[in-house]
């Protein structure tokens, strides 16, 4: 391993600890931000999986997934991450998990896993070829990685400003309000989304990148789109009306076609026969 990617970790590591202290309040109390991540849980659902499965959660912050898949009668969970800050809160929670500490590259886990889920960590990590080596040998013969990032490619990112707001007028007024509403957990927020709370790695994917990175067998792709913005996890909380802007923008996002463009891709990798 490079001593520039050590280098990372140790940076890596002292954002996240830094963020711990207010990560749950800052994010997780929106009704807009764990949706996202609700969607591992949801794919687990549809397919069926045996409540006895063996999960890890890689890079899993605060255990906010784990905790919900607790809820979900799930009983064998594991989680990892860098930030020993957020291990701490996540342990706290998730009173039956197993905690490894460090980054996935170094940390020695002495177990093999049915299934291994990544929600919005690999856009913060250097070597993405590494990476899954390092993940593949945590995978079962028939276990299945389930990831969930950003997508570089994410439809208003390369679309042009006066036509984005043409179709998108309602949701920027309700943005706009929503923003107001919250300025104050808002102007909070920003004492932690600085540019030194990112790595120098930190940059979203495409799907064809982590493809590439991985050489698996890909399962199943899912793209979709949550509107949510600048410092979106501050603007709707939940009250009743919060709820109601939110539900409406959902619609909105649902009518517009996505193609291979929505904000985020969920994808499930297998290893080769």
């Amino acid at each position: 391993m490079s001593a520039e990617i050590e280098n990372i970790d140790v940076i890596e590591e002292q954002i996240q600890n830094k963020k711990a202290v207010n990560y749950d309040e800052l994010f997780f109390q929106s009704i807009a931000e764990f949706p996202i991540r609700k969607r591992i849980a949801d794919y687990l659902k549809r397919k069926g999986v045996s409540r006895s499965a063996k999960i890890i959660d890689v890079g899993c912050g605060t255990g906010e997934l784990l905790l919900y898949l607790q809820s979900q009668g799930y009983q064998s969970l594991y989680g990892n991450d860098i930030s020993e800050m957020m291990l701490k809160i996540a342990s706290n929670k998730v009173k039956n998990g197993v905690f490894f500490h460090g980054s996935i590259n170094k940390v020695q886990i002495p177990e093999k896993f049915d299934f291994i889920i990544i929600t919005e960590a690999l856009h913060h990590i250097p070597d993405l070829e590494l990476t899954f080596e390092s993940l593949k040998k945590l995978l079962n013969p028939n276990g299945e990685i389930v990831l969930l990032e950003p997508n570089e490619k994410w439809f208003f990112e390369d679309f042009p400003s006066k036509r984005r707001s043409a179709i998108y007028w309602p949701v920027a007024l309700l943005h706009k309000y929503a923003g107001y509403k919250n300025k104050e957990l808002i102007n909070r927020n920003k004492e932690y989304d600085t540019p030194d709370t990112f790595n120098p790695f930190h940059r979203h994917l495409t799907i064809e990148e982590v493809k590439a990175a991985a050489n698996m067998k890909v399962d199943y792709t899912k793209y979709f789109t949550f509107y949510m913005g600048l410092f979106e996890s501050c603007l709707f909380k939940k009250s009743a009306i919060d709820q109601a802007i939110y539900r409406l923008v959902s619609v909105v996002d649902s009518l517009v076609p996505m193609g291979d463009k929505g904000k985020y891709f969920l994808l499930v990798l297998k290893n080769k026969s």
